[in-house]
């Protein structure tokens, strides 16, 4: 992606094809290897959050009788 002042931007966006969402993951003007790496660490832990919240949600509904 080119911004108004022909900088060029990298965008990473991972795709979750489950649900079709799209992850924004980061942009930067210098991607590595390392950064790239470290993006998808922190996708991971996001989503890993969600599941877990997710599931505790799921056993006290169960609890619940909801």
């Amino acid at each position: 992606m080119e911004t108004v002042l022909l900088k060029r931007l990298y965008v990473l966006v991972f795709i979750e094809h489950g649900t079709r969402r799209l992850h924004l993951a980061g942009v930067t003007a210098q991607p590595t290897g390392a950064w790239v790496v470290q993006q998808a660490r922190n996708l991971t832990m996001d989503l890993g959050d969600r599941v877990n919240a997710s599931s505790e949600l799921s056993a006290a509904n169960s609890w619940t009788g909801s």
